[in-house]
């Protein structure tokens, strides 16, 4: 699966560059501050998307209905992605029990076709799932360092010397039926899609549901 295949790439690279992961050393040590959480598993084949039910704009974007989770016929596969998103904000520390779906559509990629880098406002969490009609050999999604140092790319490590911690963007593969939760605030993109078959995805945002902050401090948020 996508976490299995992401170890054996990190173990690939460790294996050609013994420098890249960090150990202890003597009496000093490093520490990797601030990481970036994004959530994957698979959901189960009989909570799908029937790409038939949608109609698309004119220049194949997304779908006209930026509303899908609403519909009733989609009832089960809405509860499955909030009861992960629920579990990813439990696992995150956040101080929030449950969640709502806001806004949910369907992208649609042509060959060639690509979309560009962007994150998600007004949102806490939000993801993408790649309904069964997909091929397996669809684009990435590649997720790009959100915080960077005006003065790091003249220090980059050089191919020799590589590092994770200086990674400007990592690819996820993606195949039918997986499903990705991140922070809303992740930049995101998808490369052209390079094959015949249309690339679909079903992409949402989310809130807490009792809204955000405290009435006490002032920063209450309803929604």
């Amino acid at each position: 699966d996508l976490q299995v295949e992401l170890i054996l790439w990190l173990l690939t690279i460790k294996e050609k560059y013994n420098k890249i992961f960090r150990y202890m050393n003597n009496n000093f040590k490093i520490f990797d501050l601030f990481p970036t959480p994004v959530y994957t598993v698979y959901i189960s084949k009989d909570k799908d998307l029937d790409i038939n039910d949608f109609e698309f704009l004119d220049n194949h974007d997304r779908s006209v209905d930026t509303y899908v989770l609403n519909n009733s016929k989609y009832y089960n596969l809405k509860q499955e992605i909030l009861n992960h998103i629920n579990n990813f904000s439990y696992q995150l520390g956040y101080d929030c029990k449950d969640y709502k779906i806001t806004q949910s559509w369907v992208n649609i990629k042509p060959k060639s076709n690509q979309h560009s880098p962007h994150n998600h406002s007004n949102s806490l969490l939000s993801g993408v799932f790649y309904p069964s009609n997909n091929p397996d050999n669809i684009s990435p999604i590649k997720f790009h360092q959100s915080v960077k140092s005006s003065i790091l790319p003249k220090y980059l490590p050089t191919e020799d010397v590589p590092n994770l911690n200086y990674l400007e963007s990592v690819e996820f593969k993606v195949k039918p039926n997986l499903l990705i939760l991140f922070p809303s605030y992740l930049i995101h993109s998808v490369n052209p899609n390079q094959i015949d078959q249309f690339r679909y995805s079903l992409a949402f945002n989310s809130v807490p549901l009792n809204g955000l902050g405290s009435e006490h401090d002032l920063t209450e948020l309803k929604f």
